[in-house]
């Protein structure tokens, strides 16, 4: 760069700082941006899940605070056992565990949803889902055709395909070492990717969900507890059966020509008795 008289800038280099300061800003706009969206995505999932202490409810608010802000569709399942407030298993999940569809949002609506809300079923294996429910880890993974797992869960890719899904973020409900169920988001259209930034937010989402679920899990458990001991307590007790007063055997006829004494006849004497003093 050439330098004017006195040691100032030439034109050529001021134009080139100034660029250089309009490319600094165009990529901090929108990571300042993104970081706004990412604080009232969390904010919104403070707020709003875990009012209930229901567990399906929570899963249901989980979802609508991520929906549309975060993500296109939200799916979330729990483990059946967790529903009806037993402790949640210890990761990895053990053979035959079923989960519960307890939650479905949607920014638009979707030709299909693979399952309905309420759907017991079983995870076909090996997927991502079961992947992130053995680690347990989240998981980042693009969608197409060629997805080596997509024939083995064929509603799931059904309903992936009709939404045009580009995206999946399968993130595992885990409390400390224990897996409560997972979080499917996916990004569809012309939404952009996910990337590892969006994935931290969405483990940081899932924990809070997870959280809040256990907490409903103890209410339903100790509110059952509770309602059997009422049941127990109230229930009205057996009436014992009634019987009839028994009276003594009628005394034996009389002897003809006789008059029946109303006393009892004296015991007889023994001979051989002895009384007290003598000997």
């Amino acid at each position: 760069m050439r330098y004017a008289q006195g040691g100032g800038l030439t034109e050529e280099r001021r134009v080139f700082h100034e660029k250089l300061r309009v490319e600094a800003a165009e990529r901090f706009v929108p990571e300042r941006e993104r970081g706004h969206a990412d604080v009232h995505v969390l904010d919104a999932v403070r707020r709003c899940v875990g009012r209930t202490l229901d567990p399906a409810a929570t899963g249901d608010e989980s979802a609508g605070a991520v929906v549309p802000a975060f993500a296109d569709i939200a799916v979330v399942e729990v483990v059946d056992s967790v529903m009806r407030g037993d402790d949640p298993p210890q990761a990895p999940l053990p053979p035959g565990t079923l989960l519960m569809r307890t939650a479905f949002r949607s920014g638009h609506p979707p030709p299909s949803t693979g399952h309905p809300l309420g759907d017991v079923r079983l995870l076909p294996a090996p997927t991502p889902f079961t992947q992130a429910l053995t680690d347990p880890h989240p998981r980042l993974v693009p969608l197409g055709p060629s997805a080596p797992w997509l024939p083995t869960y064929r509603p799931r890719a059904d309903a992936i395909q009709s939404a045009q899904a580009h995206t999946l973020l399968v993130v595992p409900l885990a409390l400390r070492d224990a897996a409560l169920g997972l979080v499917s988001l996916y990004r569809t259209g012309k939404s952009p990717p996910f990337d590892e930034a969006d994935q931290k937010l969405a483990v940081e989402v899932a924990a809070h969900t997870a959280l809040s679920i256990d907490n409903a899990r103890r209410f339903t458990r100790e509110h059952a507890i509770a309602a059997t001991v009422q049941r127990r307590l109230h229930a009205p007790k057996p009436t014992p059966r009634w019987r009839p007063p028994t009276s003594p055997p009628p005394a034996p006829p009389a002897a003809p020509g006789t008059t029946p004494s109303p006393c009892p006849a004296p015991a007889p004497r023994s001979s051989s008795a002895t009384c007290p003093g003598r000997v």
